[in-house]
């Protein structure tokens, strides 16, 4: 079998939301990717350690319009520890007013719940940024 690694993602939702989080963990999972869940309760700073120390190929958030001030405190981490390449996705119920503004912080792609189309667009994004194993792999999810 080679020298085959497993895409490994970064799953941060909020407890007590609807699932969104558990959705897209769930979902990538079903597609053979690793996912690593964590409580977005925890720091930015927390977030951006493991995304790091983890070699994760992106990081999804799925939280609540109430806390979009995360996102360009994330970027800005990221930027700041030298892992600005790391994507970063939105989902949940973000206003259509805050998306040009999460998009300028460096969100690299927000969509509304935590659908199998939600995940498809997820992947559709990630995919713009080469990510070892995924264009590759036979079992990678359909996009439509």
């Amino acid at each position: 079998m080679g020298d085959e690694r497993r895409i490994r993602l970064l799953i941060a939702g909020e407890p007590g939301e609807g699932g969104g989080a558990r959705v897209l963990a769930h979902a990538f999972r079903n597609a053979g990717m690793e996912v690593i869940c964590v409580d977005v309760g925890e720091r930015p700073e927390v977030l951006v350690n493991v995304a790091i120390q983890e070699d994760v190929a992106a990081i999804g958030v799925a939280l609540a319009a109430a806390r979009l001030e995360l996102f360009p405190r994330i970027t800005e981490l990221l930027g700041a520890r030298g892992a600005g390449d790391i994507p970063l996705f939105a989902a949940g119920g973000i206003p259509a007013d805050s998306r040009s503004r999460l998009q300028a912080s460096g969100v690299a792609a927000i969509f509304s719940g935590a659908s199998p189309d939600g995940v498809r667009r997820l992947v559709r994004c990630a995919r713009r940024r080469p990510i070892p194993g995924l264009a590759e792999r036979s079992d990678a999810p359909e996009v439509a």
